[in-house]
C-alpha cells in the first residue's frame, strides 16, 4: 500500500550487522522539516524508528534509518517507509526483508 500527497521511494533496504537499514527519497520535493519513518511489520509485531529528513536541491532524502535485529527477531518483516511534514504526507509501497 501507498499512499498520501507525495512519493516516497525506498533506495535501501537490507538486514546487515545485526540491525535492518532503510534509505529512501521523496523525488519531487524539496523541504526542511519533516521526518522518515520506517515501519516493520510481522503479524502482530511492530517495530518502528525515524529520522530527520534531508533537503536537497530537488528532493527530500531519509537517511540511513535503522532497527536492531535484537528488536525484531527472525523472520520476513514487511516495511514500509513513510515520510511527513506540516505540508505532506507519503508512504512507500511495501517491501519485504529476512532477517536471521
Amino acid at each position: 500500500m501507498s499512499g498520501g500527497d507525495v512519493t516516497v521511494v525506498v533506495v535501501t533496504l537490507d538486514a546487515v550487522a545485526g540491525r535492518v537499514e532503510a534509505s529512501g527519497m521523496i523525488p519531487t520535493l524539496s523541504e526542511d522539516g519533516g521526518r522518515c519513518t520506517l515501519t516493520l511489520k510481522r503479524g502482530d509485531l511492530v517495530r518502528t524508528a525515524e529520522v530527520e529528513a534531508t533537503a536537497a536541491r530537488e528532493a527530500t532524502y531519509c537517511g540511513l534509518v535503522t532497527i536492531p535485529v535484537t528488536d525484531l527477531g527472525p523472520g520476513q518483516w514487511t516495511a514500509v517507509l513513510s515520510y511527513v511534514s506540516a505540508s505532506h504526507f507519503g508512504v512507500s509501497a511495501e517491501k519485504t526483508v529476512n532477517v536471521s
